[in-house]
């Protein structure tokens, strides 16, 4: 029964080309939501790109533009794109919805463009779930929670009481940050800076973490990355106890005059502690291969 599919497939395909249709998709959806103080947008963002803008009103509007070309051969009906809302106590859930399938032949977008325009009260927490697609969130004062497959992130201008990001494929670029911050990306940069929030933890499997922190210690930043240098810049006036160790890379210090190290270089792996100032705070640095830079500005 398979083998008949198969031949029937490939039968369609390969004789009869007049059945190959081009399609244009165009949708739009707008919707809106009043909400108050402890609210929660819920977003499943699929494979779009979100910006996320704050704004003086008490309602959350969401704008999706949705915008595709293809190329469908064969029977059947091809996917379609929606979005359902849902507005309960609390809590706002946007979705997408992909619907249909095609029975005998197959379908590709040769074009697509898909964006998510959400406007919104600065105290609504954030709980975002997408798959492939770019975010982008500005001046946010209430707790985020990301969970992305592939996609970059760009965070700036955020005070909160915590930060958490899970992402699997993709760079995050954050400036001005002061929340309780965790990142885990499998194969992506990180780069933060504008960093003072207290506690910090950055981890990524494949790729190089850049921190300039600007606050005064933090109780504790933990940075790591199997394959990646890491850099941690800090104001000279800053206060920690340090712990670094790479399996295979250099470890570089240039460290405030007066502390324990000052200028100090370790090639080809190792481990090294010391402190800075009085020591308040604390700051452990891993890589397995690659190399760590302790800077002072």
């Amino acid at each position: 029964m398979i083998l008949r599919r198969v031949r029937m497939l490939i039968l369609v395909v390969c004789l009869a080309p007049g059945l190959a249709v081009a399609e244009e998709i165009r949708k739009e959806f707008h919707e809106s939501f009043d909400v108050s103080k402890g609210a929660v947008l819920e977003l499943h963002c699929g494979d779009g790109d979100v910006t996320l803008t704050p704004w003086d009103q008490d309602r959350i509007q969401v704008d999706v533009q949705y915008h595709a070309d293809i190329i469908k051969i064969g029977l059947g009906s091809r996917p379609s794109f929606d979005v359902s809302f849902h507005h309960s106590g609390d809590r706002v859930v946007a979705k997408e919805q992909i619907k249909g399938s095609m029975t005998v032949g197959f379908y590709s977008h040769s074009r697509i463009a898909y964006t998510w325009d959400i406007k919104a009260p600065a105290w609504v927490g954030l709980e975002f779930h997408g798959d492939d697609g770019d975010i982008r969130i500005t001046g946010w004062k209430a707790d985020i929670e990301l969970m992305l497959d592939d996609g970059d992130l760009d965070l700036s201008d955020i005070t909160a009481g915590s930060v958490r990001i899970n992402l699997d494929d993709g760079d995050v670029e954050g400036r001005e940050i002061d929340a309780a911050l965790q990142i885990h990306g499998d194969d992506g940069d990180i780069r933060i800076t504008g960093l003072t929030c207290p506690e910090i933890q950055l981890a990524t499997d494949d790729g190089d973490i850049d921190i300039d922190f600007n606050g005064p210690a933090p109780n504790r930043l933990t940075a790591s990355t199997d394959d990646g240098d890491i850099r941690f810049l800090f104001p000279a006036q800053a206060s920690f106890a340090y712990e670094i160790e790479t399996d295979d890379g250099p470890i570089r210090l240039r460290l405030p005059d007066g502390s324990d190290a000052g200028r100090e270089e370790k090639a080809g792996g190792g481990k090294v502690s010391g402190a800075v100032g009085g020591g308040s705070g604390l700051v452990q640095i891993r890589t397995d291969d690659g190399m760590v830079e302790l800077i002072a500005e």
